[in-house]
């Protein structure tokens, strides 16, 4: 477990400074979110009644050890977003399927997911405590307000969580910018504040919302950019976290692809230590965080989420000055996966969904940009005259990249098994 031993008496300024350059190990706050009294009563039905019809995209997969699991995955495989299926609908849709209040329609044989294949349902029965009936507590412009309106009373298959049972699939709004989805509800936006870490000004407008089902997870990864703070409003996450220094052990890799995202290769919960033995030597930090927990996430750690329980966090990336090296690099992975990503089927196997394919040329300004940026570093020597000035060419890139330097990095990287699957190095 962790636990954060920070002396209160300090100033929020001086917090602030501790978590831009010295923490280095997750820590666990208490009571820095006591003032949050709107946000702490977000319950998972209460924000679905807030954000009513909003229109969302869900992820959606089957729970470990159901049937419907053990028909799509193999034991001790890790699920990327890549396997999940994704359905588009309103919270209000969520809000029905959580509280287990639709009636079944007919189960389908065979459902699509996103890969355009096929897999069996297995047969689906309400179970638990009855059906509640959805409150209809507000009226208006739902497309406005995003509030729910008695005059739009929906059949329960024109609900599209409808197919998955409750008891068999989990169903996450994962990764929700409340800038974006919160736009017209400047309320909700100003019941985050992050002040207490001496961030101030720092709002809803700078954070994401997570809302989860029990057995909603993000698999194992860790974030090239920044660090994180989480603030768990309600329901209980289990954190499973590894230092930087893990990273050989959790074999990682860039497939599939996502912007400020490495993930690991290994099912960490319950990991094959015979097609990844390495992963024995990592050192696991595990932390439950419960409703006014708020858990620091430094730079580069590894972590592994899941909601024990229907469950609501926010968190914010908090900017470093490493984030300007690391954006270049991420620039080189994107031009590289995304030359390669060219056919439909290799793009859906290897992109994230929620990543966007740019054309070369615009993923060569980025990186371009990105180089621009890491050259104004203060503590870099002065690169006056340096053609990086004027940015990069597609000429530029290639002379790069095929130099004997990389060009041997990328032999000795096959060569010890670093580009088969289930091999990455870090």
């Amino acid at each position: 477990a962790v636990q954060a031993t920070w002396d209160d008496r300090c100033s929020t300024d001086e917090l602030r400074e501790a978590i831009l350059t010295k923490f280095d190990q997750p820590l666990v706050f208490k009571g820095k979110t006591d003032s949050w009294t709107f946000a702490r009563a977000w319950s998972p039905v209460e924000i679905c009644q807030l954000l009513g019809h909003k229109r969302t995209t869900f992820k959606i997969c089957p729970k470990y050890g159901t049937e419907a699991f053990r028909k799509s995955f193999k034991e001790n495989e890790a699920i990327f977003e890549t396997q999940c299926e994704y359905v588009e609908g309103r919270f209000s849709d969520f809000q029905e399927w959580l509280e287990d209040a639709i009636v079944r329609e007919k189960t389908p044989e065979r459902i699509t997911t996103r890969d355009n294949t096929h897999s069996e349902k297995v047969p689906e029965r309400l179970t638990g405590q009855p059906a509640k009936k959805l409150k209809l507590e507000h009226e208006g412009d739902d497309n406005e307000t995003g509030k729910l309106s008695k005059s739009e009373v929906k059949s329960p298959s024109d609900n599209p969580f409808s197919r998955y049972s409750r008891s068999e699939y989990w169903a996450y709004a994962d990764y929700k910018h409340m800038c974006e989805l919160c736009s017209d509800m400047l309320e909700l936006q100003l019941a985050i504040d992050w002040s207490a870490f001496g961030f101030h000004g720092r709002d809803g407008k700078d954070s994401t919302l997570w809302v989860g089902s029990e057995g909603a997870c993000t698999p194992c990864h860790y974030d090239t950019y920044g660090c994180n703070l989480v603030a768990q409003l309600w329901g209980r996450k289990r954190w499973v976290l590894f230092p930087p220094d893990d990273s050989e052990c959790l074999y990682p890799t860039r497939l599939p692809y996502e912007e400020s995202s490495v993930f690991s290769s290994v099912d960490v919960c319950r990991p094959d230590l015979t097609k990844f033995p390495e992963f024995a030597r990592a050192k696991a930090l595990e932390v439950v965080l419960s409703p006014g927990d708020v858990l620091f996430v430094p730079r580069h750690w590894w972590h592994y989420v899941e909601c024990l329980q229907p469950a609501v966090s926010v968190n914010t990336w908090i900017e470093l000055p490493s984030d300007a090296h690391d954006r270049v690099k991420e620039g080189v992975v994107r031009i590289l996966v995304s030359v390669f990503a060219t056919e439909q089927e290799t793009e859906k196997e290897w992109m994230n969904p929620n990543e966007v394919v740019f054309p070369l040329a615009k993923n060569i300004d980025l990186l371009s940009w990105a180089l621009q940026e890491r050259t104004r570093d203060p503590e870099l020597p002065s690169t006056t005259g340096s053609p990086l000035q004027d940015g990069i060419s597609m000429e530029d890139f290639v002379r790069a990249v095929t130099s004997e330097r990389v060009v041997s990095c990328i032999v000795e990287e096959m060569l010890r098994g670093g580009g088969a699957r289930g091999r990455g190095g870090p």
